[in-house]
Order: structure tokens, then C-alpha cells, then sequence
């Protein structure tokens, strides 16, 4: 038998798994394959013969110690006594659960963390998120990078297959992780969208005169937000969407209110995301590092004005400058002033990027599916 072994968590990583949802449909029954989620709570209507739920309460510290990880590897292993485990499936961020389970390993990346900490190490200024935090963000997010980067090295070092999500992944691991990558397979299959083409105006007849701006996303400072806090929104108006306010501290939120930066709490209802996205006229991508981007893919889908950091990796896979969205060094001083040049770009121009957009996202969740299926196929074929 193969686990597929997932977090389900706010944000896009949700979006993502709970997408595997469907993935039995392209599954013969013959296929013993079942899907181990880890999760605050157990979600209903799943068929208990396909779905085995692990309670993993996000942000629990008491987890990352010896005795949380060693607690949650014997649940894991009770559940699992009934069936022949043969492979398992997983992200990096679970191998503390899963590294003594007898079974061959299958790393399904969703972030690499040498290329992240690198991106948080050569952007320094991203400190300035610790300002507003009531807590040091960015610092304890660096130590714990060091932590991480073990732990996935150890994942890496035990699996024998791996699955990149992009090609920008795809290039990162030839950078960074050369030797621990060699000789072993490599499934290319692409994160989606499960967002539909939308066919409402892309931008509200006054983007010129009173351009209304949109962030949604992680309070992470790996998501660029300094670039966004430091600046005056006044000639406009920029909503931030992902986490409450009260992450901010109470006179960092007024002074950042003052500034015309306004937070709405994240949703994890597709169809809220995408009726508060047709509400805005460009979307905002300041990451300083993504290894591909389900948010700015989701926005492109719908044929929004996406306006992206240089990142030099996600961003730039997904974005051509001036054709499908565009592509600025938010480092440089006067990176709020080419975005004020955007916004008075002609309205044609602005439909045709619109439009290449919305044509120009390449996979269907539907494809994503059907390219799993045929990967858990083939590695229970070899099983057997």
C-alpha cells in the first residue's frame, strides 16, 4: 500500500492538498493507495476507507520536541498497524513523523528551505517585519531555518524519489541539491489552480485616479511584506488579506491604517478569494522567494493586473514583463513610482495582459490529478 501523507493548513498549502482530494477518481480500485491528512481537526464527509486523519495542532510547540514527535509517530504507526505499508509519500515539513517508519520514502516538495533561507540571509531588510510584530519574526524564522534545513537533508538523504512542483524547483535542486538528487527519480508535476477563468471586468473604470491595491498571503517575512509596510498607500489604497491585525502591533496598525494599509482575516472559502479579488484593480506579489506561487497563479487565472517582486524564481516562471503581468525590482527606491506608472497605462493595453493572463496559465488541476494518478501507478507497479 502507498500513504500519501499531507498538512492541511490555512493558505495556499490547503489549496493545494485539499485538491488531492478528488485524486481517487483517476485511481483504478486495484490501486491500495489511501491519503493520511494531518489537521487541527477532522473534516467530514471523507469516506473513512480513503481518508485517515492525524490530529496535528498547527503552532504547537510541544510537537517539536523529542516526546510531541515521538508521540504523534506511535499514533501514526497504530493507524497504520492494519495495512502492508510499503511507501509513503510526504512533505519535508512531516519528516520529524514519519523518518523511523519502515518504508520506502517519496518527498513531495513544496518549498525547498536552502533556497529560502539564502532568500531571507541576502535580504536583510526583511528584519523590518519585527518592527510591527509583536514577536522577532524574522530572526527566530532564520534560526529555525538552520533546524529545518537538517531535517530536510535528512528526508532527502532517506527518499528515493522525489516530486518538484516547478521549474523552478526543478532548478533549485540542481544548484543546491546536486548530490542528494542524484540518481534518484524525479516526477515533474506542476502545482494548479482550481480557480476557474473569470469573466468580470478585470479593473474598475477609476484605476487611474484611485487605484485600489491587493495582497493576500502568509504573515511571513519570506513574502516581502517590508517592501509594502514601509511605503505611504495614500494615493491609493492597498488591502493586506492573510492574517489579523492583531499580528500587528497596536500602534504599528494605526500607523499603518495612517499610511491607508487596511487587513482583512484570511478565508479558507475559495469563492471569498476570488469575489474579493474581482474588487481590485492590481495584485500585489512581493516575495522575496517562491519556488512557484499558487496565490499569483490563482490571480493570472482570473485575469487580474498582477504587479510582481523580481524574485528571480517563482514569479519569473509564471510572469513575462508587460505581457501576461508585470515584473519590477521592489529593492530599487523608486519601485513604488514604476508601479504609479502602471496604473496609467491605457485600458487596452491593460485587457490585452488581462486577457494573455488568463490564457497564458498552463496546467488545469485536472491535468495535475491525472499526472499524480499515473506517478502512484507506476510506484505500485514496482512495489509489486
Amino acid at each position: 500500500m502507498i500513504i500519501y501523507s499531507m498538512t492541511i493548513n490555512k493558505g495556499g498549502l490547503r489549496r493545494v492538498t485539499e485538491s488531492m482530494f478528488k485524486i481517487f477518481d483517476y485511481l483504478e480500485n486495484d490501486i491500495e493507495f489511501k491519503i493520511m491528512y494531518f489537521s487541527d481537526s477532522k473534516i467530514e464527509g471523507l469516506d473513512p476507507e480513503k481518508f485517515i486523519f492525524q490530529k496535528l495542532e498547527e503552532g504547537n510547540p510541544e510537537l517539536l520536541t523529542d516526546e510531541g514527535m515521538k508521540f504523534i509517530s506511535s499514533q501514526i504507526a497504530e493507524k497504520l498497524k492494519p495495512f502492508n505499508v510499503k511507501r509513503i509519500i510526504f512533505e519535508s515539513s512531516v519528516y520529524r513523523y514519519w523518518k523511523d517508519f519502515p518504508a520506502k520514502i517519496s518527498l513531495d516538495i513544496h518549498i525547498l528551505e536552502r533556497p529560502l533561507h539564502q532568500a531571507l540571509t541576502k535580504n536583510p531588510e526583511a528584519v523590518l517585519i519585527d518592527e510591527v510584530s509583536p514577536d522577532p519574526f524574522y530572526k527566530l524564522l532564520v534560526q529555525m531555518s538552520l533546524v529545518s534545513m537538517k531535517l530536510e537533508s535528512i528526508a532527502f538523504n532517506k527518499a528515493d524519489h522525489i516530486i518538484s512542483n516547478s521549474i523552478t524547483t526543478n532548478n533549485d535542486l540542481s544548484k543546491y541539491y546536486k548530490k542528494e538528487v542524484q540518481s534518484k527519480r524525479i516526477d515533474y508535476i506542476p502545482v494548479t489552480t482550481t480557480a476557474k477563468n473569470n469573466s468580470k471586468n478585470f479593473i474598475t473604470s477609476d484605476y487611474s485616479i484611485n487605484p485600489k491595491f491587493y495582497y493576500f498571503g502568509r504573515f511571513h517575512p519570506q513574502k516581502g511584506l517590508h517592501f509594502l509596510f514601509k511605503e505611504d498607500w495614500n494615493w491609493g489604497k492597498l488591502t493586506i488579506k492573510g492574517f489579523d491585525a492583531k499580528l500587528i502591533k497596536t500602534e504599528k496598525c494605526t500607523n499603518l491604517l495612517k499610511k491607508n494599509i487596511h487587513f482583512l482575516p484570511w478565508s479558507n472559502e475559495q469563492d471569498d478569494l476570488i469575489s474579493e479579488l474581482a474588487q481590485f484593480d492590481f495584485i500585489l506579489f512581493p516575495s522575496i522567494y517562491e519556488p512557484y506561487g499558487l496565490a499569483l497563479t490563482e490571480a493570472l487565472m482570473l485575469g487580474k493586473i498582477c504587479i510582481c517582486h523580481d524574485n528571480q524564481s517563482g514569479h519569473n516562471e509564471q510572469v513575462e514583463h508587460m505581457r501576461n503581468g508585470f515584473i519590477i525590482d521592489m529593492k530599487k527606491s523608486d519601485w513604488v513610482d514604476r508601479i504609479k506608472e502602471i496604473t496609467q497605462i491605457d485600458r487596452d493595453v491593460l485587457e490585452t495582459i488581462s486577457m494573455n493572463a488568463k490564457n497564458q496559465v498552463r496546467h488545469t488541476n485536472e491535468f495535475r490529478l491525472s499526472q499524480f494518478a499515473k506517478m502512484i501507478k507506476d510506484l505500485h507497479h514496482d512495489l509489486n
